[in-house]
């Protein structure tokens, strides 16, 4: 009984960690894909209003983007997001964008975005 317990115990940690390795990943993806373009494929979609603060970042080449997971509530009250994009370069700031996993789980909505005086550290560009 105390072994089944304990697999039992192990099998929900490693779950979560590969999910969140998962999320990590995706939103990497994410961040790569918004560095230098306006859009991404995983995002469900983006306000026109997004679209016009990426396009600003992806007209400068020296565009970096950090991953964060998690954070706390927005605003908006739009939920708890499970991960964050910080894009930064000189030229702009910082732009913070809050991500929600789909149903779909392969794609993410953006929760809200937003200026922010957190540069990103530039570690996964």
């Amino acid at each position: 009984m105390t072994f089944a317990l304990l697999g039992s115990v192990l099998a929900i940690g490693i779950g979560k960690a590969r999910h969140k390795y998962y999320i990590v990943d995706r939103t990497e993806m994410i961040g790569e894909d918004l560095a230098s373009t306006t859009n991404s494929t995983l995002l469900v979609q983006l306000e026109p209003g997004l679209v016009d603060e990426l396009a600003r970042f992806s007209s400068l080449s020296n565009t970096v983007f950090e991953v964060r997971l998690g954070d706390k509530r927005g605003p908006g009250d739009e939920g708890v997001a499970c991960s964050r994009v910080i894009l930064s370069n000189a030229e702009s700031g910082s732009l913070v964008i809050r991500l929600r996993q789909d149903s779909d789980a392969e794609r993410f909505h953006v929760l809200s975005f937003g200026r922010s005086t957190e540069p990103a550290s530039g570690g996964n560009r």
